[in-house]
């Protein structure tokens, strides 16, 4: 079944210009948490945690790794002065691959659709609707992608994403921590070509992407020994740039495993 993730609503040019203006018109905040200086500021900001790069053999992460975003979004929504500072730091990253809901093992009802895939899925296509169509000057302040790719509404998800990210040109860094359909991602990547990307992450039954991103530098997957022997070749036909290649080896069955632990 296909699901309509999207939403239905759209913006004209006209509102995107009028939100802009009057964002950029507001009054600066000049006291409390805004007067500090920006390293010190940032210095806080770090204390919550991010996805790591490459995430190794971590599929889905815990709630805590959204805490970022949505502190990140709401500061940047409460005066000029935090906006001009923190907008671009709220979508350099867009990261869906943690979710709230209980992470259940992937061998417990096999075939039906888990909580958590039908959330992270979800998230996935809010972020890409927000800095593609709801607000299209956003798109530039994307740098990296962390995402799970589950096996909800595979062939949608997987459509619009690779949709977007032909319209991200500073992207650098895309980290596919999990593939719940390979089939789907083949359909909707093979042909396709994304020369912003340096740095790639995926595990071994993704690594269909490796033939779109030819400029990748630095590669890390995580496989098992049986199934890597497909992305040594796409490899070497594909990407003659690779200056780093980072292989962690885990068995067939944790390919897909997801983790509650932070």
């Amino acid at each position: 079944m296909a699901y309509k993730l999207r939403s239905r609503r759209t913006f004209s040019q006209a509102e995107q210009d009028a939100h802009q203006e009057l964002l950029s018109t507001g009054r600066a905040n000049m006291t409390g948490l805004p007067v500090l200086p920006n390293e010190l500021l940032l210095e806080i900001l770090s204390y919550w945690p991010s996805i790591p790069i490459p995430a190794k053999d971590r599929r889905v992460f815990s709630e805590r790794y959204m805490e970022r975003f949505h502190a990140l979004l709401a500061l940047s929504q409460t005066c000029r002065s935090l906006r001009n500072v923190l907008l671009p730091l709220v979508w350099e990253r867009l990261e869906a691959c943690a979710s709230r809901k209980p992470l259940l093992s992937p061998l417990y009802h096999r075939k039906l659709i888990l909580p958590w895939e039908k959330e992270v899925a979800t998230e996935l296509v809010r972020q890409l609707e927000v800095v593609t169509v709801r607000d299209p000057t956003l798109a530039v302040y994307v740098r990296t992608i962390s995402v799970t790719l589950s096996r909800f509404s595979a062939d949608t998800v997987y459509l619009e994403l690779a949709r977007c990210l032909a319209l991200l040109p500073n992207l650098h860094t895309l980290q596919i921590c999990g593939v719940g359909s390979s089939k789907a991602l083949y359909e909707v990547f093979h042909q396709r070509v994304f020369k912003s990307v340096k740095t790639l992450v995926f595990p071994s039954n993704g690594y269909i992407v490796l033939s779109c991103c030819p400029e990748v530098r630095k590669v890390a997957c995580t496989t098992s020994k049986e199934l890597m022997s497909g992305g040594v070749k796409t490899m070497i036909k594909y990407c003659e740039q690779i200056e780093s290649l980072d292989i962690c080896f885990v068995g067939d069955g944790q390919l897909l495993q997801s983790e509650a632990s932070g």
